[in-house]
């Protein structure tokens, strides 16, 4: 993918979390609750549903939320990451899907376009129809092999028969 195009996320699949953002530890404060990490998050970013809160792994680490369905991204791939410090509750980092450099946006499409979540149930179907074709090539391909087998023992039956003669 590197070729490509470089990529903005560190890791795509597994998204800011990956990256180097770390709280300011400040000692003697209280961290934010994870409640108070989502209003944040909701309050800055309406737009879109809860869809996963990580809390902060030690006196370093960040909240982590992910919202989807953000409807003024897009239909298909709309989701928005967001890391917040567990102290002061800031935002320090922010990732729409569909932005940052073209290797970022074709690995955001891969999830959508392989599900046949993208295009609604048209986009649904025609990933189930491409998904029978291997079945169906498999049986279709096994009775081409017994018709040939069978033709083959047919000829050698007649060749038979004529060489008895």
């Amino acid at each position: 993918m590197k070729q490509f195009s470089p990529l903005q996320r560190p890791n795509a699949w597994e998204g800011m979390e990956s990256a180097k953002i770390h709280s300011r530890y400040i000692p003697g404060k209280k961290a934010i609750t994870p409640g108070q990490a989502e209003a944040i998050a909701n309050q800055r970013y309406p737009d879109g549903q809860m869809w996963m809160l990580s809390p902060p792994a030690d006196e370093l680490g960040i909240y982590y939320v992910w919202k989807r369905d953000v409807s003024e991204l897009s239909q298909y791939i709309g989701y928005r990451e967001i890391a917040i410090d567990q102290y002061s509750g800031d935002i320090l980092k922010m990732y729409d899907s569909g932005s940052g450099s073209a290797g970022d946006v074709l690995l955001d499409w891969q999830w959508p376009l392989h599900s046949g979540y993208a295009f609604g149930w048209p986009g649904r179907i025609l990933v189930l129809s491409s998904d029978l074709a291997c079945p169906v090539l498999f049986v279709t391909g096994v009775i081409r092999w017994r018709q040939k087998c069978r033709a083959r023992r047919a000829a050698e039956e007649l060749d038979r028969h004529r060489t008895d003669r």
